[in-house]
Parts: C-alpha cells; structure tokens; sequence
C-alpha cells in the first residue's frame, strides 16, 4: 500500500504561505488556497520566512541576542531583537524576531522561555544563532560586499549581520 503525503503548508493566491492546520481543510476544499505536499510545502515555507525576515533586516543590522535562561550542564535559552529607529518621528522601537528566526533555522523553542535552546561547551551560542541566521538570509552571500574580513571586503551571509 502506498504511503500517502502528508500536507505540510498551504498556500494562497497573494504569495503568503503558511503552515497547515485542520482548519485551513475548508479554504482548500473551496480552492481559496492550494494545498503544498512534503518538502515540496517546507520548502515553499522556509523560503517565505526568509523573504518575511528580509524585508525588516539588511547586511550589517544588529541583532541583540539576550540569554533567557542557562544551566550548568551547558544549556542556554536566546531570545533575539531588533532595535531600529524606522518611524518618522524618530522613536525606537524594539521588534521580538527569535520565533522567526527559530523556525527559519530549525531551531526548538523553550515553551517556558520561548527562547532558542543552544546546548553544548566551546563555542559562543549567540554568535552561531547570528551566523546561521545570515547564512539563511544570504546562502549565495550578500549582494555588495557587508564589510572586511581578512582585509579583503566580505560578501559571506555568515558575517552580513553583527551581534550584540
């Protein structure tokens, strides 16, 4: 007996995509949205986070990593911002982007802290987060160069964003 697919994302006629529920069942079955199959529909998922998450953050943005919660067997909880000044009045505005970035990345999420769950010793937690996230955002590298590394400029989507 063949295995059937499993639907994993639905989307609709305006580009947005968005991961399937039981309730989507209904706008499916009268055609306001398409139904997305497997890594067909994950695919189709990430790539619009990704567009989402382009539109609020340029090479070279800071992202404030604060850590939530940490253990001693080497367990840490991140949660990530945004802190930008985009209003015409000038005032700061401080925007939450650690689900977005979880679920771009594959990351778990605390449900007590809603925080990134790093483990492990020797390397700097945030800076991962940070480089994975850049590397999600610009896989083929930024389209002008974000900086200098080694003294040559860098294009390389690891290094396109700066952690605070």
């Amino acid at each position: 007996m063949a295995k059937s697919k499993r639907i994993t994302a639905v989307s609709f006629a305006s580009g947005e995509v968005y991961e399937y529920r039981a309730t989507w069942d209904d706008q499916i079955a009268r055609g306001g949205c398409t139904a997305l199959y497997g890594k067909e529909g994950e695919a189709a998922l990430r790539e619009y986070r990704r567009c989402e998450l382009l539109a609020i953050i340029k090479p070279g943005q800071r992202i404030k990593t604060v850590c939530v919660h940490s253990t001693k067997s080497g367990v840490a909880h991140y949660r990530l911002f945004i802190v930008g000044t985009y209003d015409r009045n000038g005032d700061r505005f401080v925007q939450d982007i650690t689900d977005a970035v979880a679920k771009l990345n594959g990351h778990k999420v605390s449900t007590n802290t809603q925080g990134i769950i790093m483990s492990g010793w020797g390397y700097s937690k945030p800076f991962q987060i940070i480089y994975g996230l850049g590397l999600a955002l610009w896989p083929n590298g930024t389209p002008e160069p974000h900086g200098m590394r080694n003294g040559e400029p860098d294009s390389n989507g690891g290094y396109a964003l700066k952690q605070d």
